[in-house]
């Protein structure tokens, strides 16, 4: 089993795959679940950004924030209508995209950061309500990585107007569809699928029935997947000193970023735990990056209890 910093994607899917799933019954559906904030369910979490920025009516000439190590699809989904610069740029910003990275929760955020959007991609709640703790107007949830589902992405909107406008925006969008899902689901044993559906994901808009079937279903689970992350946690804290902890405020890391020695990494590599080291990155009181080399201990859904615990006996070493 090759184990990722994120859930492996499985395809799940219930006796509703014969019906017709719209984006309507499962925002309604996560509406139900979680409070203080109204959902728009997109293709991703890319397209989830691109939405934003184009709502914002922002463009070229307009600078938004990201993390000095964002992912190519941050950087991508953010150049689509604007300029993505790094925290630590001197020049003010129209809006500023600020990662809650693993699910760890950033306590401040960058001078002048404009209209903030909180990137939740891979945090799952133990508590019932949407937080948005630096006083974002949004927060992105990528679907894949918290609950290990083929795609989906959620935007959770402050305001109850931004919701509909958001919704409407996704809605006029044209790549969408069944035949742009099955590229990603296709992309995941055939790397040319993936370079096609990647080409246009953040440009994308509705998911088809197939795909909102599986998301609805997989919520369900929701309740079970934070038990087992609950489990995971309490045994790795019970026996590890984190480099950075969490915040009490009922969001759950899908890793530990810990200081390991490179003879560490070979052993974990051995047991099948090859993540390597990663840039974890704080916004410190005065608005400044700062950037720390860690190795993230998965300890989501997909990690074994009996792989967990062979984690921790060579770390206590």
């Amino acid at each position: 089993m090759e184990i990722n910093i994120w859930p492996n994607s499985n395809k799940k899917f219930s006796s509703r795959l014969i019906s017709n799933v719209s984006h309507h019954d499962v925002e309604n559906k996560l509406s139900s679940m979680f409070e203080h904030a109204y959902p728009v369910v997109c293709s991703s979490a890319r397209s989830c950004i691109s939405l934003i920025i184009e709502d914002l009516k922002l463009s070229r000439g307009n600078f938004v924030k990201v993390p000095a190590y964002a992912s190519h699809c941050v950087l991508e989904s953010t150049s689509r209508f604007a300029t993505p610069i790094t925290y630590n740029a001197d020049v003010s910003c129209d809006a500023s995209i600020i990662y809650h990275q693993w699910g760890i929760t950033q306590e401040n955020t960058n001078k002048s950061p404009g209209v903030i959007i909180e990137d939740a991609c891979d945090s799952i709640y133990s508590e019932k309500h949407i937080r948005m703790p630096l006083g974002g107007d949004y927060e992105i949830w990528s679907l894949p990585k918290i609950l290990g589902c083929s795609s989906g992405g959620v935007i959770w909107c402050r305001n109850k107007a931004d919701a509909k406008n958001l919704s409407l925006l996704r809605n006029k969008r044209k790549h969408s569809g069944i035949f742009h899902w099955y590229l990603r689901v296709l992309g995941r044993k055939h790397p040319v699928a993936m370079s096609y559906w990647n080409g246009v994901e953040s440009l994308s808009g509705q998911l088809p029935s197939l795909a909102l079937n599986e998301i609805l279903f997989t919520l369900d689970s929701y309740d079970a997947i934070v038990e087992q992350r609950k489990d995971r946690l309490d045994l790795a804290r019970s026996c590890l000193d984190p480099v950075y902890k969490n915040k009490e405020d009922g969001r759950l890391p899908c890793c530990l970023p810990l200081s390991v020695s490179n003879n560490e990494i070979k052993e974990l590599a051995n047991i099948g735990i090859d993540i390597g080291i990663k840039h974890f990155e704080k916004i410190n009181s005065s608005g400044k990056s700062e950037l720390t080399k860690v190795y993230p201990l998965p300890v989501h859904q997909d990690i074994p209890m009996d792989m967990l615990e062979s984690s921790l006996k060579i770390l206590k070493k």
